[in-house]
């Protein structure tokens, strides 16, 4: 009914079924959750609305969850998301300040040239002053210190984009994303990555949700979840409805 607006005068009256099946299609109540309308996701590799997840029930039965692009940002009333209870206990960062894995200090030089594809190694480590084994989520996290790790140790290799060897256009965001009920950073992202690389994990984070359709991949961390290396690989995709 929702996609054939010619025909909602005919059935959208009191006397008909459908009024009071499609209750919010035919105006017998509303709220104010609703979906976006210029807005898509992919669903693989193919650019969809709304409007087409909501015809497909089988669809909405793999992605209308919470972690899905489409379910936590383009899709709410399709999904039924507003209708969902808000998770508790639901925990959030640290109100401390979380640096973003490109420091907000002028650090890169402007010789540092412009690629398509700069990112800082999350598997190999540098030492610091102490001798110990330290990765770029590490420096990340230290303000005071960063200048000094990407001028005199290999950190300048290991952590190319965050000491400026090289620099792209792709950035992470200071918002948060919902794992299993709980909001993370794009640091907290890095470091999971990090330590699952540094385990051998198998069924590792990154396989896990920094995948196309994800929202840590899509919107959140598209820097730690190296979307932005994929996105520039991919020809130009028009929206398909079908």
């Amino acid at each position: 009914m929702a996609s054939r607006p010619q025909e909602q005068l005919k059935y959208c009256i009191s006397s008909h079924p459908a009024y009071h099946i499609c209750e919010e299609t035919c105006g017998k109540c509303g709220d104010t959750c609703e979906d976006t309308t210029e807005e898509y996701f992919r669903y693989k590799g193919v650019l969809r609305n709304c409007l087409w997840l909501s015809l497909r029930s089988n669809v909405q039965d793999q992605i209308c969850y919470e972690g899905f692009t489409a379910h936590d940002f383009i899709c709410p009333e399709t999904c039924n998301q507003c209708d969902m209870p808000t998770m508790a206990p639901v925990q959030t960062p640290q109100p401390t300040p979380q640096p973003t894995l490109l420091p907000t200090t002028t650090m890169i030089p402007s010789s540092s040239p412009t690629t398509l594809l700069c990112d800082d190694n999350p598997k190999d480590t540098f030492l610091d002053d102490d001798g110990i084994a330290r990765s770029c989520v590490w420096l990340a996290s230290q303000d005071d210190d960063i200048l000094q790790y990407c001028t005199t140790s290999t950190a300048y290799d290991v952590c190319e984009e965050m000491c400026g060897k090289c620099k792209d256009s792709c950035y992470d965001t200071d918002r948060t994303f919902l794992y299993k009920g709980i909001a993370r950073t794009c640091l907290w992202l890095s470091q999971q990555i990090f330590d699952d690389y540094s385990n051998n994990k198998e069924n590792n984070i990154l396989d896990e949700i920094c995948q196309e359709g994800y929202t840590s991949y899509d919107i959140i961390c598209p820097e730690t979840c190296n979307a932005c290396d994929y996105k520039g690989r991919l020809k130009h995709t028009t929206p398909s409805h079908y």
